[in-house]
C-alpha cells in the first residue's frame, strides 16, 4: 500500500473546509478498502476517530495540529 501518497491526500482533504468524514466516505475518496481506512488515518498526526452515532460507523475529526 502507497501509504505516504494517502497520508498526503488526507491531510489536503482536511486542510479544506470540511472538517468531518465518515470511514466509507474517505475509503472512496482514498480508494481503498473500508477497513485499511483506520491504518492509514492514525498514521497523520492530527486526525482524530469519533463514532458518529447518526451513521452508525467511525467518522474521523480535523484535530487542531494537521
Amino acid at each position: 500500500m502507497e501509504t505516504q501518497k494517502y497520508k498526503t491526500k488526507l491531510k489536503a482533504i482536511f486542510s479544506g473546509n470540511c472538517k468531518e468524514f465518515n470511514q466509507s466516505e474517505l475509503a472512496n475518496i482514498l480508494g481503498v478498502n473500508f477497513s485499511d481506512v483506520p491504518g492509514i488515518v492514525e498514521q497523520v498526526d492530527g486526525i482524530r476517530p469519533v463514532y458518529n452515532s447518526g451513521s452508525g460507523e467511525t467518522a474521523y475529526i480535523k484535530g487542531l495540529n494537521l
